[in-house]
């Protein structure tokens, strides 16, 4: 099958179980529009990093890190952004203080083998 699939299985009475296959875009491709929505940049090389996973006694979170070299900034669209900032050096104030300093060295390490 082409293009990505995320399986739901549900379970039946009579215990048959039915696979519903629903398109869900690659990894990659929500990188680069997350990219756009969230800073108005399109002229980039978007490349993986690593995957990443976490878990709490509660909760559990997956994904995948991705490097943007950035070659031009546009202009941010409408959305729940307010503003754009380049930055030297992280913010103090991060989303996941704890986790996010770990996934841009990641990151970093692959901006040096470029």
């Amino acid at each position: 099958v082409n293009g990505f699939y995320q399986n739901i299985q549900i379970e039946r009475l009579g215990k048959h179980k039915v696979v519903i296959l629903s398109k869900v875009n690659p990894p990659l491709q929500c990188a680069k529009r997350e990219l756009f929505e969230e800073s108005g940049i399109r002229d980039a090389d978007v490349m993986p990093v690593c995957d990443y996973w976490g878990f709490t006694p509660l909760e559990g979170s997956n994904g995948v890190v991705f490097l943007a070299v950035v070659h031009a900034l546009g202009k941010l669209p409408i959305s729940e952004m307010k503003e754009i900032k380049l930055f030297d050096t992280l913010p103090d104030r991060l989303t996941y203080p704890d986790t996010s300093p770990k996934l841009i060295a990641q990151a970093l390490k692959k901006l040096k083998k470029l």
